[in-house]
């Protein structure tokens, strides 16, 4: 019988100023949804941001979409900032 681990660490850091980053990339989550909501696959991401892994993108629309509403207002909050 397989064990399933019950909990999987999210590759996600907030810096100081309030901005999500993928673990040990520069790269946004805001960027990685945007791509993710202009249609891009997870494989299409990491063609563009190469320094990510398959697994992490993946987890980060993981992420995304299972706090969707509370995602929605962190990158509303960004493109007002920016």
């Amino acid at each position: 019988m397989v064990a399933l681990e019950e909990t999987i660490i999210m590759p996600l850091d907030v810096t100081k100023q309030g901005t999500i980053r993928i673990k040990g990339s520069r790269v946004s989550l805001d960027s990685v949804i945007h791509h993710f909501k202009l249609g891009a696959t997870a494989e299409q991401i990491i063609q563009s941001f190469p320094s990510l892994s398959l697994g992490d993108v993946y987890s980060s629309i993981s992420y995304y979409l299972t706090h969707r509403q509370e995602m929605e207002v962190y990158l509303e909050e960004q493109k007002v900032a920016a």
